[in-house]
């Protein structure tokens, strides 16, 4: 049976109070109590969450980003100082003339 393939025993009920459950476990929003929502009113909910969902995201992917740049700036000034740490070593040890 194939997913499009409809059972000749489909309970149509069944299958709106698990639409409902698992609306109620995204939104918080319990569609069986009262006041009922229209269809617009429902799909008004799903897309407040998923735009919720989205904004949440940006801002995590913000954060990663900064995150991202700030340890390669830290990487990048630790090899400026490993290099100015080596050329200082290397003036005291007079490996090389401070006037090269």
């Amino acid at each position: 049976m194939s997913a499009v393939d409809v059972e000749d025993d489909y309970n149509i009920q069944e299958a709106w109070e698990r639409a409902c459950g698992a609306f109620a476990q995204t939104t918080k929003v319990d569609l069986t109590t009262s006041p009922q929502f229209t269809v617009d009113e429902v799909l008004d909910q799903i897309r407040i969450k998923q735009d919720e969902g989205d904004e949440k995201n940006k801002k995590f992917k913000t954060a990663k980003d900064v995150i991202g740049k700030t340890l390669t700036l830290i990487t990048v000034l630790g090899g400026i100082a490993a290099q100015g740490a080596s050329m200082v070593s290397r003036l005291i040890n007079g490996e090389v003339s401070p006037h090269n």
